[in-house]
């Protein structure tokens, strides 16, 4: 999940957070992570926004669209399901065969 924030003011992240938050089943919010390092999925991420750019002109709908596309990318690690795929089992929003 992608947010565009006005600010790096704390509370405007954890605003963010809570809002998304709210929206995933409870009995599946495990942790969150703040990905602001040399993890995995900002690497992802800047392969659609490099390091260095002027983010100030990207839109919300254009993360939106980042987001998904991570997000539909088969993962070695979820045994090449997508992070979606899993979300959905794991929510119970889809029947698996």
């Amino acid at each position: 999940m992608l947010d565009k924030l006005s600010s790096k003011e704390s509370k405007e992240k954890m605003d963010a957070m809570v809002s998304r938050m709210e929206r995933i089943p409870i009995h599946i919010r495990k942790t969150m992570t703040f990905d602001n390092g040399t993890e995995n999925t900002i690497g992802l991420v800047r392969e659609y926004l490099p390091k260095g750019m002027d983010l100030t002109n990207v839109t919300q709908q254009e993360l939106m669209v980042i987001g998904t596309a991570i997000n539909e990318r088969p993962r070695k690690r979820l045994g090449y399901k997508t992070p979606n795929e899993v979300l959905l089992q794991e929510a119970g929003w889809c029947v698996t065969s």
